[in-house]
């Protein structure tokens, strides 16, 4: 029998992000989901409309897990091509 770790562990990660824009309210998740290029942006919206009920065991894990990577990333900053560009642009 599997456990409640296990069973966590085997959601696909792209599932757990829409969980995670889904608990957090729109406004929070569009602030965060700038960060993202189009694409991703795309993916993980479309899983989000594939959100049925979450029940709260799995919304707090979900909150858990992101929660501590967003506070651990609070101070790093992305750059790149796309980020260089984005800025010329502005």
């Amino acid at each position: 029998m599997k456990t409640e770790e296990q069973n966590y562990s085997a959601i696909p990660r792209i599932r757990k992000l829409a969980i995670f824009f889904t608990v957090i309210g729109p406004e929070s998740a569009a602030e965060i989901l700038r960060a993202f290029d189009d694409a991703e942006v795309e993916t993980i919206v479309r899983e989000m409309v594939d959100l049925e009920l979450v029940d709260d065991e799995l919304q707090q894990q979900v909150l858990d897990e992101f929660s501590s990577l967003l506070l651990d990333s609070a101070t790093s900053v992305k750059g790149g091509y796309e980020v260089a560009i984005k800025t010329m642009e502005n």
